[in-house]
């Protein structure tokens, strides 16, 4: 998010939003610039605004490990966003590199969804994973595609279980049939 985020924010509502021109409102970010408490109270108050739609923020966490140097801030917003009760909608995208990341990502997002989303009715619109697999049309020749169902499949069970049982809306993207295997 630039810095003239607000701005446009100001002028998206004042032209489209709030006259119900528009039917919904998606904010694809990392979510870093989220971090800043006072960034974040402009959010609560543009987003309770009454504008009556459909709003959240697509947050990728493609990236979610310690050693990436933007880790904390990246942690620090998801939970600024959550003590909101901000609607958001979780990207996490498989690939060869980042399986433990996935996971690591999925369980903080199972607590963060059972402290701060969980109570909240209805909060199936407020919050919800989306896995997916990187689109591949060039086939298997992409260094970060995972060409192994199996690999795939444990790790995707993993986190699917884990959302189930926490009740966490769930919803899968560009995944082929044959990667989703059925446990027995």
């Amino acid at each position: 998010m630039y810095e003239d985020f607000i701005p446009l924010m100001d002028f998206l509502g004042d032209n489209y939003l709030f006259n119900s021109k528009a039917k919904s409102l998606m904010i694809a970010t990392e979510a870093l610039k989220c971090s800043s408490v006072k960034f974040t109270d402009y959010l609560v108050k543009f987003f309770n605004s009454g504008f009556g739609f459909y709003s959240c923020f697509h947050i990728s966490l493609n990236k979610f490990y310690q050693r990436d140097k933007f880790f904390n801030q990246r942690k620090g917003a998801i939970l600024n966003l959550a003590s909101r009760k901000l609607p958001v909608r979780f990207i996490l995208l498989f690939t060869k590199n980042n399986l433990e990341a996935v996971k690591n990502a999925a369980n903080f997002l199972a607590t963060i969804f059972s402290k701060y989303y969980s109570n909240s009715a209805p909060y199936s619109y407020n919050f919800i994973i989306e896995l997916r697999l990187l689109l591949n049309p060039d086939g298997n020749k992409s260094e970060l595609f995972i060409p192994d169902p199996d690999c795939f499949s444990k790790t995707s069970h993993h986190v699917s279980d884990l959302f189930f049982e926490k009740q966490i809306p769930l919803a899968l993207r560009n995944i082929p049939i044959c990667y989703l295997k059925i446990k027995t």
